[in-house]
């Protein structure tokens, strides 16, 4: 294996700052697409503020924060060898970080989506038992865009298919090619 590309998403101020920006647009791109979804489904949109909605969506986010990483550190181990799961606070992010194992593109690619997937189950099953509509879009606009270092490395992954091998670091990713 060859690397191809080394991602340092904390001491690297102009990546770090095209994630930030990414992260603006998912949270513009998935309000417009949640907000036309309503409108489809509604007919209308309706949104409701109250100080209910306000602890749904500070309780939700404050508690699916370490659930997310918490799910990625299971993944690691699930395709590890090691399982040598480290978890941290870093400028403004919780990360999970499995420093030195190297994961299949598949492997690392479903490490990367799990929380994605499996937070927004939570969230559809908190609105099915009685979370808040508003609070319910509100949680998923923001976990959403809070996942944009997760898919910038799937942009990373899919931008070269020729990767073959992906290896997490204390401070981001490395891509190898065959």
């Amino acid at each position: 294996m060859k690397l191809y590309k080394e991602l340092n998403i904390l001491e690297d101020k102009k990546l770090y700052n095209k994630i930030n920006l990414f992260s603006i647009a998912i949270l513009i791109i998935t309000t417009v697409a949640v907000l036309v979804a309503h409108t489809i489904i509604i007919g209308e949109v309706r949104l409701f503020f109250s100080l209910s909605t306000l602890v749904w969506v500070l309780g939700v986010t404050l508690v699916s924060l370490p659930i997310h990483e918490f799910i990625h550190g299971i993944f690691f181990k699930a395709f590890s060898t090691s399982g040598k799961v480290k978890y941290g606070f870093t400028k403004g992010m919780l990360y999970a970080t499995n420093p030195g194992q190297v994961y299949t593109k598949r492997q690392f690619m479903i490490i990367i989506l799990a929380p994605f997937v499996i937070n927004s189950i939570l969230f559809c099953l908190l609105f099915i038992f009685g979370m808040e509509s508003t609070a319910f879009w509100i949680v998923f606009i923001l976990h959403t865009a809070g996942c944009a270092g997760d898919f910038w490395y799937i942009y990373e992954i899919i931008k070269n298919p020729n990767i073959t091998h992906c290896e997490d670091t204390p401070v981001g990713a490395k891509f190898f090619v065959a």
